[in-house]
């Protein structure tokens, strides 16, 4: 059997004093394409007591989410009628292409319906399966006992419901309209996570920021959230122990994102590699 070589990880182990945290940035894609995780990974999750997560999709953003408030229009109103005809002509046209449906009697607000429209065209495979690794981890998790935290302090889901009705109907607009650019992002997304590739990542992270420049306050939710992010991580590297977080790779990366942030913070960073074996 051949020495093999050593392949970067898109997983960086932080320290500050006593307090470790390994980080992996997630891709939108679907979870069998991420799994297994490397053993070098594995083995980090394993041995974390906390995990700092931002909720999966499926559990924030999935079949519980008509029961969450916040993400509905006002009660007896549906989500189509509060649509600009602009958007809820762009919408339909989307359902007639793609065989996406909406119920009748849907309340979601423009956001989420974003979401689930960008749900149904990144599910390349046509099925239910599950996107990122959010849900793998939170279960995970959940059987070996371990503290979760919300990645943002509180629940972020609160932060993105709080939009305006404008700003998340021009939201679903552009995500309509650049779809099929979403989808071709993520294939190459998954391609810099399986090589450990940041730069490749942050010119895709930066192209995602310029397609939603005309959403002003899109951008500057993102820049609290990360703010947020941030801090959280950097308080449980100062209260010592080992967490493992898990961060959506666009807001891991570049120079507003998590790393630089809590390299700011004082954190060391270490890019981590699995040894490939070879023959």
């Amino acid at each position: 059997m051949s020495p093999g070589f050593v392949r970067p990880l898109f997983c960086w182990r932080a320290t500050k004093e006593d307090g470790v945290a390994h980080i992996l940035g997630d891709v939108r894609v679907p979870e069998s394409e991420l799994l297994p995780l490397a053993n070098e990974v594995q083995d980090a999750f394993e041995k974390a007591t906390v995990l700092i997560a931002s909720s999966p999709v499926g559990t924030a953003l999935g079949c519980d989410l008509e029961e969450r408030p916040p993400a509905l229009c006002p009660e007896g109103e549906r989500a189509l009628d509060r649509l600009s005809p602009k958007t809820r002509k762009e919408l339909e046209a989307f359902c007639q292409r793609t065989g996406f449906q909406i119920e009748p009697d849907c309340r979601l607000k423009p956001l989420f319906l974003a979401d689930r429209v960008a749900h149904h065209a990144l599910d390349v495979r046509n099925t239910a399966e599950r996107l990122g690794l959010g849900d793998y981890l939170f279960d995970e998790a959940k059987k070996a006992g371990k503290q979760v935290i919300g990645l943002e302090g509180t629940d972020g889901f609160e932060v993105l419901a709080a939009m305006d009705e404008n700003s998340q109907d021009h939201l679903l607009r552009v995500c309509l309209r650049t779809i099929d650019d979403m989808v071709g992002d993520a294939g190459q997304a998954l391609e810099a996570w399986r090589s450990g590739d940041r730069a490749a990542m942050e010119r895709l992270a930066a192209r995602h920021v310029e397609r939603y420049a005309k959403v002003p306050v899109l951008r500057l939710m993102d820049q609290v959230r990360a703010i947020k992010m941030a801090g959280t991580v950097a308080k449980a590297l100062d209260e010592g122990g080992a967490s493992f977080v898990l961060a959506g790779a666009y807001p891991l990366v570049g120079p507003e994102g998590l790393l630089e942030r809590l390299r700011q913070e004082g954190a060391n960073f270490e890019q981590m590699a699995a040894v490939v074996v070879s023959g």
